[in-house]
């Protein structure tokens, strides 16, 4: 979810709470918005040369393992505690300095999980403040090492398999009466996926319980093989 998203879904008091921390009400009263301001970078900065050791390793740690993917409270307190000097109270302190300040937010799921989450445009900045990549132009001895990959990079199987689950949901797969795809389709998905399949070989699909496999899952094992 990104930053605009999770203002939009903020009741009134916990904006006004928001609104009222001072690092953000000095920005606020010059003319800005709380969107702007949570991803301005300036900001950012200024929150950090201001936030305590403890705040700023737990939002290193949030954004370097998670991201801005929702994580559990009491899973961060468990990872931190075994991996850092921080203790409990102090990681549940820093959180809370957290959310105050609009950088991590809480959302309860339907059945009453509370998850906590950075948000999807706001993550990335973090992460470049906190986090920065450290490089160095190579020297000329250096340089002349590289060496270009002989064959074009390829994505895993799993992420060229999941690209044809995604276009078979939303072309759909037509099928023939007797419940196999139209080799044409067939066709169209096969020329997709940038393997072939003499190298499936390997994998040997086993399918112990062919009747209760769907048609689909047949065909593509049998294609694949």
């Amino acid at each position: 979810m990104n930053l605009a998203e999770t203002l939009s879904r903020l009741p009134d008091e916990a904006l006004f709470s928001l609104r009222s921390e001072p690092l953000l009400a000095s920005r606020l009263a010059s003319g800005g918005t709380l969107e702007r301001t949570l991803a301005d970078r300036s900001w950012a900065k200024e929150w950090l040369d201001a936030a305590g050791s403890s705040v700023r390793e737990t939002l290193e740690w949030i954004v370097g393992r998670y991201g801005a993917m929702p994580f559990e409270a009491e899973k961060l307190e468990r990872e931190m505690r075994h991996a850092t000097r921080w203790t409990g109270a102090e990681i549940r302190v820093a959180l809370i300095r957290l959310r105050k300040s609009g950088i991590v937010f809480a959302v309860r799921k339907l059945w009453g999980e509370t998850l906590m989450y950075v948000p999807t445009d706001t993550a990335a900045m973090w992460r470049r403040l906190l986090l920065p990549v450290r490089s160095a132009p190579l020297e000329t001895g250096e340089e002349r090492n590289v060496r270009k990959p002989e064959a074009d990079y390829r994505p895993p199987l799993s992420i060229q398999l999941l690209a044809v689950w995604s276009d078979i949901r939303k072309t759909g797969l037509p099928l023939t009466s007797k419940g196999l795809p139209h080799k044409t389709a067939a066709a169209r998905i096969a020329g997709s996926l940038r393997f072939a399949a003499s190298e499936l070989g390997a994998i040997a699909f086993a399918l112990p319980n062919a009747e209760g496999c769907p048609r689909l899952c047949r065909w593509l094992s049998t294609w694949a093989c």
